[in-house]
């Protein structure tokens, strides 16, 4: 029977109903495929990305290890070279500096010159710099000044509280969030240094102290001091000559005691400075460049510096028998010191003032193994746990990464990128 005009019409819509609908189940098919496909794929890159990231991590990390011990081991350096200019009959600890923020003025300073525009950021930024740039200074030179008033193992007890001070600036100006794999890392190098002080308090008790840093503030080592009233002892930044009791004072005289208050209220002065100085440093390096930073320091530090060491020691500098031991233990330290507020803004960059400062905390025992071959110095084993405990705790502290808080303004122009 022959099918009349509607029933074909009819026919003919269903099938190309239904081979639309065949050709959507199949597109259906191949877009769940295809999305599979390209899920794995990003599931594939996401993890090859993540392992890409652990390694340049681990990496990043291995190197703020180094670098942290590399600055440890220039400013024991300069330990052990401001003995021998202090031997040569030169205590000028300022001139000292001043000679560092010169070579810093001639090397980064010119840099920035040639660059331009010097004068506007003399205009916008120079009175922040010459206000870093004095904290710098005067840590320096207030911890010299608190040398003269406590004793050794008050100032590496107090010293601790830079680390203290860096912390909380980092929480409220830097808003660095710190994990508690953070103050466990912190306070287990804290442990390892007070291995070191209570070594040195329990010799000086006896009167049998036997500690690197106290041999040579009494002119103990190998070799005597011209003026054994005279000695270079660590600080955070560098070593520094100062003068300690007088002979005729015993330690716990009214006098002495009046005067280890005061230096104690140094230390503590110096390790605020100190945290100002690293926390200005560290945002200055991260939000700007490290050659501004060198450069502009370098002017403003020789400056001060130049200032303060005609004022207070231009007698011992004319007075001084100059000659080529002192020259190069000179020009030794400088470029020693020169080579630490280099290498400082890298480490900086890479990490925080917080590692840094914990970094320079294995100084005391490379100063031992210095003075154990150059000066026969008898070999403390407290030092080796010290520096096991540091070093254990610098890792678990670099384990974690800190983090920083993102402000409103960075999400928003993020959103707009």
């Amino acid at each position: 029977m022959a099918m009349d005009s509607g029933d074909e019409e009819t026919s003919f819509l269903l099938s190309d109903e239904g081979e639309a609908e065949t050709r959507n189940k199949v597109k259906t098919v191949t877009d769940e495929k295809s999305y599979e496909q390209s899920f794995l794929q990003e599931q594939d890159f996401g993890a090859e990305r993540e392992e890409e990231n652990n390694s340049v991590s681990k990496v990043k990390r291995v190197k703020v290890l180094v670098l942290g011990q590399v600055l440890s081991l220039l400013l024991s350096s300069q330990g052990i070279l401001s003995e021998y200019i202090v031997r040569e009959g030169l205590n000028t600890p300022t001139f000292q500096s001043f000679l560092n923020y010169l070579l810093l003025l001639l090397i980064f300073f010119t840099i920035l010159w040639r660059r331009g525009g010097i004068v506007d950021l003399l205009k916008t930024r120079g009175l922040q710099y010459f206000a870093l740039a004095a904290v710098d200074v005067e840590a320096n030179y207030v911890i010299v000044l608190a040398y003269r008033f406590t004793s050794l193992v008050s100032i590496q007890i107090l010293d601790c509280f830079t680390i203290v001070f860096v912390m909380i600036m980092a929480r409220g100006i830097l808003k660095t969030h710190f994990a508690p794999f953070h103050y466990i890392g912190v306070s287990v190098c804290v442990l390892g240094m007070s291995g070191i002080i209570t070594s040195d308090a329990i010799n000086q008790a006896s009167g049998n102290d036997t500690s690197i840093a106290w041999s040579l503030s009494t002119g103990n080592s190998s070799k005597q001091w011209q003026n054994p009233n005279e000695a270079c002892l660590p600080s955070w930044k560098h070593f520094s000559c100062h003068s300690g009791f007088d002979s005729e004072e015993t330690l716990w005289s009214e006098n002495a005691k009046s005067k280890a208050y005061l230096g104690d209220s140094l230390v503590i002065l110096s390790s605020f400075l100190y945290a100002c100085s690293n926390i200005g440093q560290e945002y200055v390096v991260k939000e700007r460049s490290a050659i501004e930073f060198l450069g502009m320091i370098g002017l403003f530090g020789s400056i001060i510096s130049g200032m303060q060491t005609f004022l207070l020691e231009r007698h011992q500098i004319i007075d001084a028998d100059w000659n080529t031991a002192l020259v190069l233990h000179l020009l030794g330290f400088s470029l020693s010191l020169v080579s630490l507020y280099m290498i400082v803004p890298v480490l900086l960059y890479m990490s925080s003032a917080t590692v840094f400062n914990l970094s320079l905390l294995t100084s005391d025992v490379y100063t031992l193994l210095y003075s154990v071959f150059i000066f026969r110095y008898e070999f403390q084993w407290p030092y080796l746990i010290s520096f096991a405990a540091t070093w254990f705790g610098l890792l678990v502290y670099t384990a974690t990464p800190e983090k920083k808080e993102v402000s409103t303004t960075q999400n928003h122009n993020q959103a707009i990128n």
